[in-house]
């Protein structure tokens, strides 16, 4: 049922090339894994006797995990290859499976928490840039947005998958649960280490120099397409708006459950559904959305666009008091974030140098976990405060200081001259 809804989509994973396939058949794999978990896992935690204030400090030190790992983890995917970074990030994943299932306890919940945080680290940047790098050495550039929609939509894909299967295997059989995870995430390693193609080291130095360097400053002196100070302007910009934007995003992920079953008393069956169909609505409407937008405006303004829309679908879920709409417009919040992602991949991937690639997409995701921690801590207050609703009229707000950072990036382009990505 599944591939055929993602036939009809439009999206190519079942006639992509060999060398690029990797790309979204891992993403497929490591979100169904992780769906897997999204039903039941706070739960896990509760049936083990954590309180809520320790669930927050469990996601907190995940998040901080992924801050401090996200540089080191990036050198390695640049140094020594970003098949060996995934692979990496893979058995990562299985050993934070192991470990939930074993320590049943606060500590052996932080413990996996980091374990598992260390694993996103080791593939957040690596996969996107081997896929790039993979694209340009087949000469295939203009293909890097269609690709990054594919694998947007492998993502939900496998998410979708995971947690329904999640869902129905329940708490009763929550072993079950683990085993199925570690061997996911096993099958995704072998898969990645038969499939994924890379340059050899002595290949790479050739084409692209040597090692890069391992010094902060100076990569990020180098790492960009352009060292002009426009080009570095925008560079800034791009990291704030990533801080703003998952500062912003983080009151609907936590949240969204608790609005539904405390302030608008559905019952918890709604949810799975929710996240069901949303999740076939974005397989079916992310690819078409992003090919309508890159034939109408820019990148940047597509994100000024999107953002602008989020903000509006916030706070008019802020003020839901039907259950009916604020179901449709959280579906619509989804569609919406889904549709910004492959548009702002490929925009911060025109800015930066091949070498440097993994290492600068983990400072951004890194600066985006920054500001899920701040969210964490800031809007928690707010809601803890002032309520839920509060809490996503902050959110909306927020949005606006990345509606400003992309606006600015476009009257640089405009002064400038430059061509806009």
């Amino acid at each position: 049922m599944i591939k055929t809804m993602i036939e009809r989509s439009g999206m190519t994973l079942f006639c992509l090339p060999d060398y690029i396939r990797p790309y979204p058949v891992l993403l497929f794999l490591s979100n169904m894994a992780q769906g897997l978990l999204a039903p039941v896992l706070i739960i896990f935690y509760r049936k083990n006797g954590i309180n809520l204030f320790e669930i927050g400090l469990v996601s907190s030190i995940f998040e901080i995990s992924m801050l401090l790992f996200e540089i080191p983890t990036g050198y390695v995917a640049d140094i020594f290859g970003r098949k060996l970074s995934v692979l990496c990030s893979f058995a990562s994943f299985a050993a934070a499976g192991v470990t939930f299932a074993i320590f049943k306890n606060l500590t052996g919940f932080v413990l996996a928490s980091i374990i598992q945080g260390i694993g996103f680290t080791f593939i957040s940047g690596a996969l996107q840039a081997w896929a790039v790098e993979i694209l340009k050495s087949n000469r295939q550039d203009s293909s890097i947005q269609n690709v990054f929609a594919s694998g947007t939509q492998s993502r939900i894909a496998g998410f979708l998958a995971g947690s329904i299967f999640g869902g129905w295997l329940g708490l009763a059989k929550m072993n079950v649960v683990w085993m199925i995870y570690i061997g996911i995430n096993m099958a995704a390693l072998l898969y990645a280490f038969i499939n994924m193609k890379e340059r050899r080291c002595d290949e790479r130095s050739e084409s692209e120099g040597a090692q890069p360097e391992t010094g902060i400053k100076r990569v990020f002196k180098t790492a960009f397409a352009s060292s002009s100070d426009h080009f570095m302007t925008i560079i800034i910009l791009l990291f704030a708006a990533c801080i703003f934007y998952e500062f912003s995003m983080s009151p609907i992920s936590e949240y969204w459950t608790v609005f539904f079953a405390e302030d608008l008393h559905m019952p918890e069956l709604v949810f799975g559904w929710v996240i069901a169909v949303s999740s076939i609505l974005l397989i079916v409407i992310i690819d078409p959305a992003s090919k309508f937008l890159q034939t109408r405006v820019s990148n940047a303004g597509a994100l000024v666009a999107i953002n602008i829309m989020l903000m509006a679908v916030i706070f008019l879920f802020g003020v839901s008091f039907n259950p009916i709409m604020a179901i449709i417009v959280y579906i619509i919040y989804k569609i919406l974030a889904s549709i910004y992602e492959p548009i702002r991949d490929t925009f911060i991937n025109a800015h930066i140098q091949d070498k440097y690639r993994a290492t600068v997409l983990s400072v951004y995701n890194m600066a985006g976990s920054a500001g899920e921690v701040i969210s964490g801590v800031g809007i928690g207050w707010v809601a803890q405060k002032f309520g839920i609703r509060a809490s996503f009229y902050a959110s909306g707000l927020s949005i606006f200081l990345v509606i400003i950072a992309f606006g600015y990036i476009i009257s640089i382009y405009r002064k400038a001259d430059l061509s806009s990505f």
